[in-house]
């Protein structure tokens, strides 16, 4: 069950785009806010008003390999679109562990504080979605890991698999969720 706790808030100010998460970011409990974060990077990668990207995670408590896709896809649009790495700030070891785990140190700066970067945002808009737009996110949110490495490639395979049966094949749970 998604805590009250469990958000993300983004503001762009001096060209600089910042989210903070607190709280948990798995799938289960937070799809509202993975959608509302994935129409976001949509309207702000469009048209963006920013050329730097902090990702402060200090009030994060866990992460799950969907979300841990949406911040790779923010690293990737940041390489493509500006040629360098955002920003990453924690200071959990915990935290700091898996996102070393799945390579995040090769397309991200990981700091353990960063000056000048506290934000008062807007919180991030929680979407309800059909279950075919949860999977077809939870599918491309994987790919982005995949991208990274080898060993993401063999990490993600199944979940890769299993999503995109499920999008050719629903079942009737499945169903019932559209």
């Amino acid at each position: 069950m998604k805590m009250e706790t469990d958000k993300v808030y983004f503001a762009v100010k001096d060209r600089l785009l910042t989210f903070k998460y607190r709280g948990a970011m798995r799938l289960a409990d937070t799809r509202g806010i993975c959608l509302g974060m994935e129409k976001l990077l949509d309207r702000l990668f469009d048209e963006p008003d920013f050329d730097h990207i902090v990702i402060d995670l200090s009030e994060m408590e866990s992460i799950d390999s969907t979300h841990l896709g949406v911040l790779a896809r923010i690293a990737r649009f940041s390489q493509s679109q500006f040629s360098r790495r955002p920003v990453i700030i924690s200071n959990s070891d915990h935290i700091l562990e898996i996102l070393e785990s799945v390579g995040f140190d090769s397309i991200f700066h990981i700091a353990s504080d960063l000056e000048g970067t506290a934000v008062e945002g807007i919180e991030i808009e929680e979407l309800d979605g059909d279950h075919l737009r949860l999977l077809r996110v939870v599918l491309e949110t994987h790919r982005e890991l995949m991208r990274l490495s080898r060993k993401n490639q063999e990490l993600f395979k199944t979940v890769e698999e299993v999503t995109e049966s499920q999008m050719r094949f629903p079942t009737v749970s499945d169903l019932d969720q559209l």
